[in-house]
């Protein structure tokens, strides 16, 4: 049998349709991804609705036309292309607008997915949730807390602490998944979200204390120490101090001698963040807590304890509030036996200083009394308490008046004191001495300008060198500008 003929013509005609249709395809197909992407997902092929439910979620609010049909893809018979379509709703949703239009039928269908028997597609959905953060999903997120599955209570925990106080009333649900959580590390996770939800301290203090000395995990009794505190500060920074206050703060002060260093140290700075918001009647509590602290027998107590009056981090204020007797303390800590120890007293008072100078205020004698042990802190065995112990004498002197025979004559004592250390035979101290030298009253410019120039010129050191040289620009156009 002869096949019939097709002329060269006619082929070429034949493969230029071809090529033309295929063409308009993929024109029509890339002019508008998202209309092509929302008709796979009714694909008969499951590969091709994979593909597409995912493929809209990297298309993020371009794809936001597609939530119905995203929506829908959540009900397919395919496990894979349920999931998909739930992440994509997430981070699709995330994209637009707070309740904008396909919101709600979106939260609505990942709450349904929450349900499914398959844990893979219940944490796709907490994690969707935890996305769009919509208070319409609060319910069905604290009912999730009660999941076999770790991961999604630990996620939907997570979402409910992003919608904070619109999740308020969810609290109570959250704090029976933590009593009820066997595993200590998801537990702790827990007890550091249960804060963002601003819950009603009636309910959430007396769990919480009677928690903190019974919880047979070092890091869960961290966890509820830090939770603590940060509800108790919450409130009282909003002018409240809750009926279960005080049993509250008793267990935080019992915790600062728990037998777990990172117990102890969260204990202390929960105590810190509380004084540092506190109203006057609690204001003696908490101060002898802290004096507790800065006298307790453990040196990392101390050290965290004189650490809150310098590291505003930790109490989230410029300045603690101090008393004669926290004076008192921190000066007994430039003697302390523990280099961490000093370094954080000398650096405390410091700070206090530099914010808020005693000259003419009521811990005016307190201060002075200081100063001895300052000046005796400038040659410690330790760099580190040196720099502080100069660093607070600057303070001190620079906000007295050319007469002050206490604080002026200090700062003066200490800039000699670091003028010597530039002759160091450690580089390190002299580079420390330079560096330092930087902050000094312009009034005693002329103490230290010319060794700090002969240091510029002659350290055999070019990073002392330089550090000398940048100082001495500095000091000059300090001092200029006055």
């Amino acid at each position: 049998m002869r096949l019939p003929r097709i002329r060269v013509r006619e082929l070429m005609l034949l493969v230029a349709c071809c090529a033309f249709v295929c063409w308009e395809a993929i024109v029509l197909r890339d002019s508008d991804p998202i209309a092509g992407a929302t008709r796979r997902l009714r694909s008969g092929d499951v590969e091709v609705r994979r593909a597409a439910a995912s493929e809209l979620g990297v298309r993020l609010s371009d794809a936001l036309p597609a939530i119905p049909a995203l929506v829908a893809a959540t009900r397919d018979p395919d496990a894979e292309v349920r999931r998909a379509a739930a992440e994509s709703i997430g981070v699709v949703t995330a994209q637009g607008p707070a309740g904008g239009p396909g919101e709600a039928a979106a939260v609505r269908a990942l709450m349904a997915v929450l349900e499914d028997p398959d844990p893979r597609l219940r944490v796709a959905a907490s994690t969707a949730l935890r996305r769009i953060a919509s208070p319409i999903a609060a319910p069905a997120l604290a009912a999730a807390l009660r999941d076999r599955n770790p991961s999604v209570r630990g996620i939907a925990a997570s979402a409910l602490g992003g919608m904070g106080q619109a999740s308020r009333d969810q609290a109570p649900a959250l704090l029976a998944a933590i009593a009820a959580e066997s595993d200590p590390r998801d537990r702790e996770g827990l007890l550091i979200t249960l804060p963002r939800l601003d819950p009603d301290p009636a309910v959430a203090l007396p769990p919480l204390t009677s928690r903190l000395a019974r919880d047979g995990d070092e890091r869960a009794r961290a966890a509820t120490a830090r939770a603590l505190g940060d509800v108790l500060d919450a409130r009282l920074r909003a002018g409240e101090v809750p009926p279960a206050t005080h049993p509250a703060l008793a267990a935080l002060r019992a915790a600062i001698s728990d037998r777990s260093p990172l117990v102890r140290l969260q204990a202390v700075a929960s105590l810190g963040r509380i004084r540092a918001s506190a109203p006057d009647p609690l204001a003696p509590v908490l101060d002898e807590a802290l004096l507790r602290a800065l006298s307790h027998r453990r040196a990392d107590v101390r050290a965290a304890a004189a650490s809150l009056y310098s590291r505003n981090w930790i109490t989230h204020v410029d300045v603690m509030p101090i008393s004669d007797e926290i004076v008192r303390a921190l000066v007994k800590g430039l003697r302390d036996p523990e280099a961490d120890v000093r370094h954080h007293a000398a650096w405390a008072l410091m700070q206090t200083a530099r914010a808020r100078h005693p000259l003419g205020s009521k811990h005016h004698d307190a201060f002075v009394r200081v100063l001895p042990d300052l000046r005796a802190a400038l040659r410690d065995s330790d760099l580190t308490v040196r720099d502080a112990a100069f660093h607070a004498l600057t303070a001190l002197g620079r906000g007295a008046p050319e007469g002050d025979r206490d604080f002026r004559a200090a700062a003066r004592f200490a800039a000699k004191e670091f003028v010597a250390l530039l002759r160091d035979p450690r580089e390190d101290v002299r580079q420390i001495a330079a560096t330092s030298l930087i902050s000094i009253d312009p009034r005693d410019a002329d103490l230290v300008l010319d060794a700090l120039s002969s240091a510029a010129e002659h350290d055999r050191t070019e990073v002392v060198r330089n550090s000398a040289a940048f100082a001495v620009q500095r000091i000059k156009e300090v001092r200029a500008s006055k």
